[in-house]
């Protein structure tokens, strides 16, 4: 449609679709008619009018017309429906049946309800896929167009989380994004990041704690891995709207994972309490503003958009406010701007109008401004201004992610006299960008005192501590932690005396090491990652035993995998590999780090090791899922969805693994090839399609020999 496309160009709108009698089209705003056209002896047509009251940018308009069967919401009522295509309807219904608990988490966290000021309703309409290619929703005030592909069944179960979740993140941008709007192109990334906040929220209250930190881990290190310099900032100081908008689905993706990263650092450093207060006090400003302008009347003057079918539609006017002598529109101020100063920048244009004298109040209550946030956080959380403004030029306006390395060295001895102490040397690493950000804001920060730190945790025999490691102005740091656990022939106890002639021969030795030999089991940097950067930990392989095998951090264990991994592939050791499958085998063990270390095993199956890994996946595959009378997979009635993933873990881990020839081995396809040929869900109460389905991605993922 004809228009200024443009995120800062807001309009309330007047929609008119006309179509054949047999459809339904859904759009942005309030149904007000859907009258039956008759005309001479042309098939019967029906005309459906929209209003939208709430000013909303052109990228935010979308609408839908064709065979649609609706379903008001079995709690919310009318207010609420959801839509589907025909003969989808039970899918629907199951689908739909928890999406008032998702809506109430988010709208407990931020105090307000569904349906918003100037938005009446709110629709859920899932549509053929081909509709929806490349992006998991398309969002317009009121109204979010999901892929059919997201109907359940109610045998359907894993599929099921990531279908809530896609609900759950719509929902969440109905309030930040299209009700609470970037005031420019530059502050995208705080709405984003804000609706990523609301979905963690649900996230935890869904799945909780373990499987909500493991997703956030594999989304930090997926940023960490692609953030090497070349993806754009989150607020670049000159935006371009068609930059952004060529930006792909999979850049996209990273760039939101990240914008919700930020604003959950932030929310750390302000406190959950007080950040919600935030939140909530935003929101409630706005709707009140709203709620003001709509009682009072003066609403804004539609965009009417109408045409004699669709595909047809035709620009009519502009948005506007009543003044005496006539309408001034939002078009005529904008285009007043362009001939008074010149500019071709249609932001500029748009800023200009929509803070024109005479303009709504309820717009500017509405914007979400990157400034603003950053000082409202200061001034609730009490923040040091020189660490935001640090925070703020380091993972806002900077590209790259900056990488903190870490080695350590136990120190038994120095010049004979016993010391038992560890010594930790810190040091950032990263892109240009990203250490020229971190150093100008190191920099900036000398003015206010503040001085970046980080927590460090030993972990010893009988006692774990925290302390805190300042980087200096070069960006490093070396800190030395005294011990507490000491030796006394041969047994550990704290805070006694040591022999050292005991013990002379072993003056020094890396973390993790014998307990003969140094008190230190393993250790952590920022444990509570409270930094947004790649953690690069350097220590032995029995540190990385330790870890997996104590701590009960999923993200440790996940680190501690990762590493054991590394270890046997490039090492060949036997101890990495049968730490992994402990991992594997321990039913106590979290799911996706059980499913993690079956990975590592197969991808560190190499002739070095004899393919040690795949020979314990197969042994654990089929002691676990294979029925033994019959000799072959049982079917796929998993007792839970956490066994399930690890069994899928196991499939891929035999399909990655490599051979001396770079092939997959022998013993490992054919293991791959019966459990694709026996696709049995006999006795199972969820349907084994997606297991079937990661059993063919597994055999695709393996290299035949000779190929």
């Amino acid at each position: 449609m004809p228009c200024v496309d443009h995120p800062q160009s807001r309009h309330a709108i007047e929609l008119r679709l006309t179509c054949g009698e047999g459809s339904l089209a859904v759009a942005p705003g309030e149904l007000v008619s859907g009258e039956l056209l008759i005309t001479g002896g042309a098939p019967p047509r029906r005309q459906f009018t929209f209003k939208l009251a709430l000013p909303t940018a052109p990228e935010q308009l979308a609408f839908a017309v064709g065979p649609l069967v609706i379903m008001p919401d079995a709690v919310r009522g009318s207010h609420i429906t959801h839509l589907c295509p025909p003969g989808r309807l039970r899918c629907l219904r199951l689908t739909t049946a928890p999406f008032s608990s998702l809506l109430g988490l988010v709208e407990t966290t931020l105090a307000t309800s569904l349906p918003l000021p100037g938005v009446p309703s709110y629709t859920q309409c899932f549509l053929p896929a081909q509709l929806i290619a490349d992006t998991e929703a398309i969002i317009c005030p009121g109204v979010c167009f999901l892929s059919e592909t997201l109907l359940l069944d109610e045998r359907i179960g894993q599929e099921a989380v990531e279908t809530h979740l896609v609900c759950a993140d719509a929902v969440a941008r109905q309030f930040m994004g299209v009700f609470l709007a970037p005031a420019t192109l530059a502050d995208t990334w705080l709405a984003s990041g804000l609706a990523g906040c609301c979905v963690t929220k649900v996230m935890r209250s869904l799945l909780g704690d373990q499987e909500t930190d493991w997703r956030l881990w594999e989304e930090a290190n997926a940023v960490f891995d692609a953030d090497d310099g070349t993806l754009p900032p989150l607020c670049a100081n000159t935006p371009r709207w068609g930059v952004r908008q060529g930006v792909s689905p999979d850049v996209r993706r990273l760039l939101n994972w990240k914008a919700a990263m930020v604003v959950r650092q932030l929310e750390n450093r302000v406190g959950e309490d007080v950040f919600a207060k935030l939140l909530r006090g935003i929101m409630a400003r706005a709707a009140d503003a709203q709620r003001q302008l709509a009682h009072t009347g003066e609403t804004d003057a539609p965009l009417n958009i109408s045409g004699p079918s669709v595909g047809t539609a035709m620009l009519a006017g502009g948005q506007g406010q009543q003044r005496n002598g006539g309408d001034v529109t939002m078009a005529d101020a904008a285009l007043q701007v362009f001939a008074s100063t010149g500019t071709r920048d249609v932001a500029a244009a748009a800023v200009a109008a929509a803070t024109a004298p005479g303009a709504p109040a309820a717009q500017a209550t509405r914007l979400l401004a990157t400034d603003t946030f950053m000082s409202a956080c200061c001034q609730v959380g009490a923040l040091d201004r020189g660490e935001v403004a640090a925070f703020a030029a380091r993972h806002i306006k900077c590209r790259g992610s900056a990488t903190l390395s870490c080695a350590t060295y136990y120190v038994k001895y120095k010049l004979e006299a016993f010391t038992n102490e560890l010594q930790v040397a810190l040091r950032m690493d990263g892109p240009p960008a990203a250490l020229s950000a971190a150093q100008a804001a190191l920099e900036a920060s000398r003015v206010t005192g503040w001085v970046p730190s980080c927590a460090v945790r030993v972990h010893e025999i009988t006692n774990t501590a925290d302390f805190v490691a300042s980087l200096g102005p070069a960006l490093q740091a070396l800190r030395v932690y005294k011990c507490s656990t000491r030796f006394q022939e041969g047994n550990i106890k704290k805070g006694g005396l040591i022999k050292k002639q005991d013990h002379r021969t072993a003056d020094g030795g890396a973390v993790g090491a014998d307990a003969k030999d140094s008190p230190v089991t393993w250790v952590r940097v920022d444990p509570a990652r409270e930094w947004i950067a790649k953690i690069d930990m350097r220590q032995n392989e029995a540190g990385w035993i330790s870890q997996l095998a104590k701590d009960k951090d999923v993200r440790a264990q996940g680190e501690a995998v990762d590493a054991l991994e590394e270890c046997a592939r490039k090492r060949g050791s036997y101890a990495s590999v049968n730490a992994l499958a402990a991992r594997l085998e321990d039913a106590d063990t979290f799911s996706r780090v059980r499913a993690s270390a079956a990975r590592a095993l197969g991808v560190s199956a190499t002739a070095a090791t004899s393919c040690a890994g795949v020979d314990k996946l197969i042994r654990y595959y089929k002691d676990r899922y294979y029925d033994k009378t019959l000799g072959r997979p049982a079917a796929n009635a998993f007792p839970s969805l956490g066994e399930a993933t690890v069994a899928r873990g196991c499939l891929d881990g035999l399909a990655r693994a490599r051979g001396s020839d770079g092939a997959t081995p022998n013993e490992a396809l054919d293991l791959l090839l019966e459990v694709a040929h026996h696709p049995d869900d006999a006795g199972s109460t969820h349907d084994a399609s997606g297991f079937t389905a990661a059993a063919l991605r597994a055999l695709a993922t393996a290299v035949v020999p000779g190929s």
